[in-house]
This record gives structure tokens, C-alpha cells and sequence, in this order.
């Protein structure tokens, strides 16, 4: 089962839409099965297969073999090697006939060019692309029109080793506008941020609330006992939903009550809550009868 087929409208609809709001991004290394499923138990809203950073070259081939194991009766995103390296052609090669791809993440994306070869080898496929240098930061908004890309992701870790800074919300402030903007633009969903070095769930927390001033919607994870707090804290809280509620209880469900200029920024917002709080109360029903089975 390649990708050069017509996916039927509702599951493309389906995944498009849990790609464009997914919170919590979990990177795993396929180095066995075992590790997989512990991984899936945690409940990401998506789970990523990592063919990169996560595996030592070494172990790539078994890793590949891992991975469209799981993906033959299983779902998940991949993210597969950068477009300089022999190893993309690889990963794309075995990803070709896995049923269960969700989709992509493009590490290191430098230019759309990276992002047409992805494509090229596997259509159909949302591509999530990684902007991890100054370079890919200054291509972004190119990168961003690509008719595949749903989203693009912040690699904090790789941006900072290239512009030798610390990765302090003062350093990343500009990377993260940037890559907001980026989106906006090109109407494709809020950028996901990259993953918190620390292990605490306080730095964890700290970090999403500035990413989140920031406009990112997302992030990535390399640690499982993470992606409670990145649901929980990119989820509408209780006081922002009965916020919502009162807005729209005042202006209308349609907004047939708006007078001033002011309440449709308010209306606009509260039904953005409000259908984002529903949306993640169906997907984490969906996950427990999942896992119930």
C-alpha cells in the first residue's frame, strides 16, 4: 500500500484536522516494539517515530525495520533524516508501503526544495517541517506555503547550537514570532514548539506558557512523562471555556448581538475556545476506548 492513492475525503479530513491541533508531539525512537507501546500508553495526541536524532547511524536499518513494523497495523508519524543526508532516501523508501503513516516530520528543513523531495516519494502524506537553523528560519515562510506542510516545529536545540546562543525566552523570541507570522501568512496551523531540556514539570509548564504568549499551539517531546503537562497546559483551562461560554451567551452563537468593533475579537476568540475544548474532549475519549481495547 503506497501513497499514490485517493484517501477517502473524511479520514483525510480526520488526520488533517488532529495534525493542525495537536499539543503534544512525542518522539520516540523505534529501536523495538516494546518501547513503542509504552510510548502510545502515555496517550500523546501524536506519536512520532524518530529515525533521526534518536537513533545512532548504526542502528538506523534495524530502527527502519522497527518502524514499518508498527506502522503495518498501527499508526504514527515518522521523523525521517534531513534532505543532505543518504539516509532520507532510505527512510522514505521503507515508509512507502506503510499503511499506518499519519505523516511526516521533516527534519532540518532548509528550503521547499527538501520538502518537494519528501512529497515526491510520498503523496498525500502532511508534512510537518522542522526549522532548526538561521538559514531554514529566513526560509520559513516559503517553507510554510508548501501545499503538503500542515505545520512547522521549532528544533530549539539544533537553532541554538547554530547561532551559538542559550535558549532563553529572550534568545528564542525572535525564531518564534517568526515562525508564527510564517504560518499565519501561509493559513496553515500555529507552529509547535520544540522540546524543554529539563526534566521538571515546572520548567516543562514555564516553557509552554511562553511558547504559548509566543502564539505556538504545540510541542514536541522526547520524554513520555511530559505529554500530560503539554495536554493539560495547551488544552482551554475551565475559567477560559466558562469565558467563552459567557461571550457567546452575550453575543450570540452567531454573533448577532455585535455592536462594536471590540466584541468581534472577543466572539472570534470564544468560539475558537470553545471549539477547541470540544475537539480535545473527543480525542481524549477517542484515546481511552483505545486503549481500553
Amino acid at each position: 500500500m503506497s501513497f499514490d492513492f485517493e484517501e477517502p475525503d473524511a479520514a483525510r479530513e480526520a488526520r488533517t484536522e488532529l495534525a493542525r491541533l495537536a499539543r503534544s508531539w512525542l518522539l520516540v525512537p523505534p529501536t523495538d516494539l516494546a518501547r513503542l507501546h509504552t510510548a502510545v500508553a502515555t496517550s500523546p495526541d501524536c506519536l512520532v517515530l524518530d529515525l533521526e536524532d534518536g537513533v545512532p547511524y548504526r542502528k538506523k536499518t534495524s530502527a527502519r525495520t522497527v518502524a514499518a513494523q508498527w506502522l503495518r497495523d498501527r499508526v504514527g508519524w515518522v521523523r525521517v533524516n534531513d534532505a543532505s543526508t543518504r539516509e532520507l532516501a532510505l527512510d522514505l523508501e521503507i515508509l512507502r508501503d506503510s499503511p499506518g503513516l499519519t505523516g511526516i516530520v521533516l527534519a532540518k528543513t532548509e528550503s521547499p526544495q527538501d520538502i518537494d523531495i519528501v512529497s515526491a516519494a510520498l503523496p498525500h502524506v502532511p508534512i510537518v517541517a522542522m526549522v532548526e537553523t538561521a538559514s531554514s528560519l529566513r526560509q520559513a515562510d516559503r517553507i510554510a506555503e508548501c501545499s503538503p506542510v500542515v505545520r512547522l516545529a521549532f528544533g530549539i536545540r539544533d537553532f541554538c547550537s547554530d547561532l551559538d546562543i542559550d535558549g532563553t525566552p529572550e534568545g528564542l523570541a525572535y525564531a518564534r514570532s517568526t515562525l508564527v507570522i510564517a504560518s499565519k501568512t501561509a493559513e496553515i496551523a500555529a507552529p509547535i514548539d520544540g522540546p524543554t531540556a529539563a526534566d521538571d514539570r515546572d520548567t516543562v509548564a514555564a516553557d509552554i506558557d511562553t511558547a504559548k504568549k509566543f502564539g505556538m499551539t504545540g510541542k514536541l517531546s522526547v520524554r513520555a512523562r511530559h505529554v500530560d503537562t503539554i495536554n493539560e497546559k495547551f488544552s482551554p483551562s475551565a475559567h477560559s471555556v466558562s469565558q467563552a461560554h459567557a461571550t457567546i451567551a452575550e453575543l450570540g452563537p452567531c454573533g448577532e448581538n455585535i455592536e462594536t468593533g471590540a466584541d468581534r475579537p472577543r466572539f472570534i476568540s470564544a468560539t475558537a475556545v470553545l471549539s477547541r475544548s470540544r475537539y480535545f474532549g473527543r480525542l481524549e475519549a477517542t484515546k481511552s476506548a483505545s486503549l481500553a481495547q
